[in-house]
């Protein structure tokens, strides 16, 4: 980690990664609205100070999508990595384990 840190893309790239984790992590309370929420008189709204990224044609606030999707997507990317950790550390233990000529 001190050699991805010591150079400026690396900073900026784990700078990216935990500002999206803490606002995954968080979301339920950064976000101003609820993501499902329709508001058809507000579709299609641009950039405001009421609504940050805009709204969709439905009228939902896409900053808080966004949040929300943020958090979807942490969890299905944490679980695979544990997954994938526990599946290839099976298959470590068992080639260790097996003796050079046996198969």
């Amino acid at each position: 980690m001190r050699r991805v840190l010591a150079t400026p893309a690396g900073a900026l790239g784990a700078g990216i990664v935990g500002l999206v984790a803490v606002a995954a992590l968080f979301a339920p309370w950064i976000a101003p609205y609820d993501p499902d929420a329709l508001a058809v008189l507000d579709r299609f709204a641009g950039l405001s100070g009421a609504h940050l990224l805009g709204t969709d044609q439905l009228g939902r606030d896409l900053f808080s999508r966004l949040l929300h999707g943020a958090t979807v997507a942490m969890g299905v990317s944490l679980s695979s990595i544990a997954i994938a950790g526990l599946a290839g550390t099976a298959l470590g233990v068992l080639a260790a384990s097996v003796p050079v000529g046996a198969l």
